[in-house]
């Protein structure tokens, strides 16, 4: 879709929480991001709902039908 292949890589709350700290963050902020990814990894955001299609009055689509139909964009 972009050209190259796009990688996720997850890391241990411990080191993420280190490097922000490396790079300077307030510990304040990291630790809530550290926690806010964790209620994500645990599923909290997992929800799906039909907000979208009730705003717009057209269906959602999905993240790969938006590269696709952007990939000129994203140098793809």
């Amino acid at each position: 879709m972009a050209g190259h292949p796009v990688a996720y890589t997850a890391v241990a709350p411990e080191t993420a929480l280190a490097g922000m700290l490396a790079a300077g963050w307030d510990p304040w902020r990291a630790e809530g991001m550290v926690e806010l990814y964790g209620l994500y990894a645990a599923g909290y955001a997992s929800a799906v709902s039909s907000d979208v299609e009730k705003l717009t009055g057209r269906p959602a689509r999905s993240f790969a039908e938006f590269a696709t139909e952007h990939a000129a964009v994203f140098g793809g």
